[in-house]
């Protein structure tokens, strides 16, 4: 059986449908064992078919085996009519390039990296020591998206809340922000984004008051050396 011949007789439906004679089958298979499309076809339409089948039965168990068998066919000759047209078709192959582009473009790349939700990340974590000037350093990883900063508090005074300045060591101002009092005992830890460490000397600035103020003297002050390998 040629393909041509396999198309104008609808041997793919036939043979889905069980409406081949032994002899009719035996040629038909031989001939999709060595057409990839036909195959295909075959493969799709027996998994439609097999879940049609259990449909039918279930929604109509009073009907005979040969009203059935009548009704399920013309029933899989309708939805195959209707997906055969070429302005379904057409359709169907837009669908399949817009899901296609969604894997490739978002859904694989998001699974291969480990960004899903629930998935576990690497954290880089650094404990800092108060300094004047910048005796420690903190690797930032280029593919860090956040950094995590840890400092004890080392004065007296416990205020409901601090204000947090971190700047350049020439006093240009990257992030100001408020933080609450860790519990007694327990160090601050804060949560950076990686881009708003740049390269080179960073110092991060505790006050007990607003920073606005004029004249106001740090309760902590942390120099350090940030590298970008």
């Amino acid at each position: 059986m040629e393909h041509t011949e396999a198309v104008a007789s609808q041997a793919v439906e036939k043979y889905v449908l069980r409406e081949m004679t032994e002899e009719e089958a035996l040629e038909f298979e031989q001939h999709f064992f060595t057409c990839k499309e036909c195959a295909d076809d075959v493969t799709a339409e027996s998994v439609f078919a097999d879940t049609a089948r259990a449909v039918f039965a279930d929604s109509k168990p009073i009907a005979s085996e040969a009203e059935r068998k009548s009704s399920f066919s013309d029933q899989i000759r309708a939805f195959f009519s209707v997906f055969m047209r070429p302005a379904a078709l057409a359709c169907a192959s837009v669908v399949l390039a817009v899901i296609t582009a969604y894997q490739g473009l978002v859904l694989i790349p998001s699974l291969r990296d480990g960004r899903r939700a629930g998935a576990p990340q690497q954290l880089f974590a650094y404990h800092l020591k108060e300094s004047v000037r910048g005796s420690q350093s903190i690797v930032v990883p280029s593919d860090a998206s956040n950094v995590t900063l840890s400092f004890e508090p080392r004065w007296e005074e416990r205020p409901a809340k601090y204000s947090c300045v971190l700047e350049t060591e020439n006093g240009t101002r990257l992030a100001a922000f408020d933080v609450s009092p860790p519990a007694p005992g327990e160090p601050f830890i804060i949560l950076f984004p990686a881009s708003s460490l740049p390269s080179g000397s960073v110092v991060l600035q505790i006050y007990g008051q607003p920073s606005s103020q004029p004249n106001q003297t740090p309760l902590g002050r942390y120099v350090f050396d940030v590298q970008r390998p």
